[in-house]
Parts: C-alpha cells; sequence; structure tokens
C-alpha cells in the first residue's frame, strides 16, 4: 500500500467526523493489513502482544494515585507548598 492511501484514507476518516483517536487507530489497522500482508488476527495477536508488558501497567495505577491524592487533599497541600517555593519566581505557580 502507498503511504499516499494511508494518508488519503486518514484525511477522509477526519473529515467525515470521526473522533481523532478513532481515525488514527482505523488508518493505522489498514495500512498495516494491507502493505504488510498480515491477517487480522495476527494485527490483533500482534497489538496485545504489545500490551501485554509490565512498564505498561504502570500507566493506570499512576491513575489511580493522582485521583486518590487528589480524593484525599494531598494535591493542594502540594500546590501550596509548591507555590510557597517557586511561586515569587517568574512562570512560578503564583
Amino acid at each position: 500500500m502507498d503511504p499516499i492511501w494511508g494518508l488519503l484514507l486518514l484525511l477522509v476518516l477526519f473529515l467525515s467526523g470521526l473522533p481523532v483517536t478513532y481515525a488514527l487507530g482505523f488508518s493505522a489497522l489498514f495500512i498495516m493489513r494491507f502493505s504488510t500482508g498480515m491477517k487480522w488476527i495476527t494485527i490483533g495477536q500482534q497489538m496485545m502482544a504489545g500490551l501485554n508488558s509490565f512498564t505498561i501497567l504502570a500507566v493506570p495505577l499512576f491513575l489511580l494515585a493522582g485521583k486518590l491524592m487528589n480524593k484525599c487533599g494531598v494535591t493542594d497541600r502540594l500546590f501550596k507548598f509548591a507555590r510557597a517555593i517557586v511561586g515569587w519566581l517568574p512562570g512560578g505557580l503564583g
């Protein structure tokens, strides 16, 4: 598949009103399918193998930690502390 077809597909999906994440995902899937000749099942297996990583586990745990800190009021105290330290600087939190 010529790269111009992938860009054209992406442009058509953008103009059709599809959200950007879906447009990028669908165009990437079709480019992988038709440029490499991989079967759909192989593409799915490769995607899941990429997500099956211990490092990727950190993302939802960081989100959970941020949510917990926000609920407990830790973030307000952190920002007050940071404002006291660097708030007077240009570009600080003040």
